[in-house]
């Protein structure tokens, strides 16, 4: 459900209670709300992650982009495209191509409303009024700080003055209320019924480590068979990327893989690759909300983000799906971001920055604290702790009694794995054939790379001990001399010729790699 984008009746406003500002009175009309996609007749209208807007009638088919600058987000009325760049409300005339400038807020826009002849955007926590024609802006309500609002049905104004204060107002008895425990079309609650209660769940065994070995990263989420068609390969991948893409959009002759759940080609790229995991772990499609999947455009909701759901940001851009969360920082894989469809595990993000360029969240179903959804048979929770490197997921769910098999292995700079272990330091090593008692905490041991520094005499004797240097560390050049009958030593160098870099025995060796010195 596009929460920006519905268009509902609006009945005859009459003043508001109180000290509120009042309301304009308007004839029965339609109204729009932005979003960062919209639709109208047989195209769709896209701000894409450059903030460019572009049509298409199809994803990828018949693509005109329309806009040079940055866009936030845009609604079509009748034959007007409006859109919100920055502080400006602009105007392009659909029939005739004309771009024009219609109004400048004091802050920056972001969504907003139109109906008739008016727009309706904020400027620094206020709704205004702004006539269409003229330019010309009022008050349309004040008295909050509005973060966020929306025209949710007919004669009912919401607007968010925080991340947990949401107001509905009748605009035509002049009644204002605060929702308490509502699903508001400015973010929904997620649902309290047990998905596995509904008819037509798919009980998957997938995990998000199994997910890792079907979508190897470095490989390409793509198929060589008709783009957009219902046989594409949405289960496999392919070493090279499709031919003919181009950049996040595509083209009319794409080779895209798509997420196809039921033959019904429903999204592309990064958005088809998260959907399909997301379907994969819980054997719902994300889309259907009557499964237990809720999508919000909260932003909010990235402070109790988990594993498993699935995020667009980069205002519209681009999807991620997240496979860990370890304080503010959220681990991820996705595909085509850099728009060819590689993909790609083990990517970290602030949850800040996620936040300020956030569209919406589908957020999984839950049973309790499980990333993998109800009905699968993962019960026990697997914490890794890479103490000191990082690893590709913070969780894995296994069966208790079953045997923990292979885990993801994690990397440090200079480091060698040693194994997971129950303690930070110490504790009992973990292998593959050791089975799952329950919840635990596994921590990664390390030991620092070691290097040589190895003296050749170059057909003389005497030459000096090998040296040993760990990661980060520096050794002094030996300075213990060789001897060869007829000749002087003269210094070491690193290649045999001598065209290499030269050593004395007073200089230092800091590099992370073994070595060779030549007399």
């Amino acid at each position: 459900m596009k929460i920006f984008q519905r268009i509902f009746a609006f009945a005859v406003i009459t003043a508001l209670v109180m000290t509120l500002i009042p309301l304009t009175v308007f004839a029965d009309n339609e109204f729009v709300n932005s979003d960062v996609e919209f639709t109208s007749g047989d195209r769709t209208y896209i701000v894409n992650n450059e903030g460019r807007v572009y049509s298409e009638t199809l994803p990828g088919v018949d693509v005109v982009f329309l806009t040079d600058y940055k866009a936030d987000t845009l609604a079509v009325y009748n034959d007007s495209l409006f859109l919100s760049a920055g502080r400006e409300l602009r105007r392009i005339d659909l029939s005739g191509g004309t771009d024009s400038f219609v109004w400048k807020s004091q802050s920056e826009i972001g969504y907003f409303s139109v109906c008739g002849g008016a727009a309706y955007a904020l400027s620094d926590g206020t709704i205004m009024k702004i006539n269409i024609s003229s330019g010309k802006s009022s008050v349309y309500f004040s008295g909050y700080d509005i973060k966020k609002f929306c025209f949710s049905q007919s004669d009912t104004l919401e607007f968010m003055v925080d991340d947990e204060h949401i107001y509905t107002l009748d605009v035509k008895e002049g009644e204002l209320t605060e929702d308490i425990n509502h699903i508001s079309n400015l973010g929904e609650d997620i649902p309290t019924v047990s998905p596995k209660d509904i008819d037509g769940y798919i009980e998957t065994q997938a995990t998000i480590l199994s997910l890792q070995s079907k979508f190897p990263a470095g490989k390409y989420w793509n198929h060589a068979n008709n783009p957009g068609s219902s046989n594409n390969n949405q289960n496999g991948y392919t070493s090279i990327p499709c031919p003919d893409h181009n950049g996040t959009i595509g083209t009319a002759s794409q080779t895209c893989n798509g997420f196809a759940p039921n033959g019904s080609q429903l999204s592309w790229q990064c958005m088809g690759y998260a959907e399909k995991c997301g379907y994969d772990v819980t054997g719902y499609n994300p889309r259907n909300t009557g499964y237990g999947w809720v999508k919000s455009s909260d932003s909010s909701r990235v402070d109790t983000i988990k594993a498993g759901d699935i995020v667009r940001y980069r205002n519209g851009g681009h999807s991620i799906y997240i496979t860990g969360v370890s304080g503010s920082t959220i681990t991820f894989t996705d595909c085509n971001s850099d728009g060819a469809c590689i993909i790609r595990w083990g990517r970290t993000i602030e949850k800040s920055t996620l936040k300020s360029t956030f569209t919406y969240i589908r957020i999984a179903p839950y049973e309790g604290d499980s990333v993998f959804g109800p009905g699968t048979s993962v019960n026990a929770s697997i914490h890794l702790d890479a103490n000191g490197g990082s690893v590709s997921v913070n969780v894995v769910r296994i069966k208790s009694g079953n045997t923990y098999g292979d885990l993801p292995v994690p990397v440090r700079e200079g480091y060698g794995f040693d194994g997971w272990f129950t303690s930070a330091t110490g504790g009992t090593m973990i292998d593959s054939q050791t089975k799952v008692s329950g919840d635990v905490y596994l921590y990664a041991h390390w030991t620092k790379n070691k290097y040589t520094v190895t003296y050749d005499a170059t057909g003389g004797i005497n030459a000096p001990a090998v040296q040993v240097k760990e990661f980060g560390e520096k050794v002094t050049i030996s300075a213990d001399r060789p001897e060869r009958d007829g000749y002087r030593f003269i210094n070491w160098n690193s290649k045999i010729d001598g065209s290499g870099k030269i050593y004395t025995g007073s200089a230092t060796y800091s590099d992370n790699a073994s070595i060779v010195l030549y007399a």
